[in-house]
């Protein structure tokens, strides 16, 4: 190769850009396709499990299985790996139910985005050795994604993570998925 340092900073370039992005595709799933340990946990938590949906999850080259579901009024998602082994839970809310956090959030957004727009939150938990979906507490993060408009005018989609106190941690860029092969 004629020069190998523009190729490895190109390749390092890229990866920077993919952990950057979110780029989620999901595909519905039979239970029988979900791994037995996630079936397991699901059916080892409280409370009955309305509108049950499992999703195979690709996120560049991270594959991962979901499950969709809600008890009472509350819309949870939890995550596993492919042994089936929980990564996180996460339950879909308002911006009421942030608390004071959403002060530290809101004053994030104004500084850094001149228009903005919360289109969705959830809480964000860890696993835990028992979760308690009734009263789950303290989420560990706030997810967050958030419509911005940046100086072109250009319409922008970003998940960002918070901490419990609406501190800033981390933001990816939200790529939608191409439905062209849709057309005909």
């Amino acid at each position: 190769m004629k020069h190998p340092i523009l190729a490895l900073l190109i390749a390092l370039s890229s990866l920077t850009y993919a952990q950057n992005v979110k780029q989620e595709f999901e595909q519905g799933i039979e239970a029988d396709e979900m791994p037995q340990a996630a079936i397991r946990y699901l059916q080892s938590l409280e409370g009955t499990k309305k509108r049950l949906q499992y999703y195979r999850e690709q996120d560049g080259d991270r594959q991962s299985f979901e499950a969709k579901f809600k008890i009472g009024r509350s819309k949870y998602s939890a995550e596993f790996d492919r042994d089936g082994m929980l990564e996180d839970i996460e339950i879909i809310r308002n911006q009421k139910e942030m608390g004071t956090s959403l002060t530290a959030v809101n004053d994030y957004l104004e500084t850094n985005f001149e228009r903005h727009r919360i289109e969705k939150i959830q809480a964000h938990y860890e696993p835990k050795a028992a979760f308690d979906t009734a009263n789950p507490g303290i989420p560990d993060a706030w997810e967050i994604i958030v419509a911005t408009k940046n100086t072109e005018n250009k319409l922008e989609r970003f998940e960002m993570t918070f901490d419990a106190d609406g501190n800033f941690l981390k933001s990816r860029k939200v790529v939608r998925q191409s439905y062209e092969f849709l057309l005909f």
